[in-house]
């Protein structure tokens, strides 16, 4: 059974009877107030998710210098890993790859600026975790309306870190 773990503000501090709780006993509070065993400093679904968010922010700065591979390396690298476009199921790391490789070879003017928001969270076990979020993506120059979506993605963590294994992306 998964558990939800929702953390609307980035701030990772909590307040007992007036006091500021050290960060260490704060994460571990906060993994047991959550329904999660109490984690050392450090670990956990608090951990985790500042990890998902690092790697979103640092594929989203990618697309925006218009790095494909830098954008990519989120993916993981398997012929299982999946991207929902529409009403089909591209299916592997390097059919993936090609489909954005079309966008990207349109140059850096044609990219807009990419930026992902975290709505909920949530550890489905020990190595994958659920990313429920809101993409904007606003048009080269800064002028016309941003395109605008959801996005649902499960991670799974591996040697090389949290990487996207199934991703489904709509506006």
């Amino acid at each position: 059974m998964s558990q939800s773990l929702q953390m609307p503000s980035r701030r990772r501090s909590l307040r007992a009877g007036g006091l500021l709780l050290a960060a260490p006993f704060a994460s571990s509070v906060a993994s047991s107030v959550a329904g999660f065993p109490a984690m050392a400093s450090g670990a956990g679904p608090v951990a985790d998710r500042d990890a998902i968010d690092q790697a979103l922010a640092r594929s989203a700065a990618s697309w925006n210098r218009n790095d494909l591979t830098g954008f990519m390396a989120i993916y993981e690298e398997s012929p299982t890993t999946s991207y929902l476009k529409g009403g089909t199921v591209v299916r592997g790391f390097e059919a993936i790859r090609s489909l954005y490789a079309t966008r990207f070879a349109k140059g850096a003017a044609g990219m807009g600026t990419l930026s992902t928001e975290t709505l909920d969270f949530r550890m489905l076990g020990a190595s994958y975790a659920l990313c429920i979020g809101r993409f904007s993506l606003r048009p080269p120059g800064g002028t016309g309306t941003p395109a605008s979506g959801m996005f649902s993605l499960v991670f799974h963590r591996g040697p090389t870190g949290w990487k996207i294994v199934s991703d489904h992306t709509g506006s």
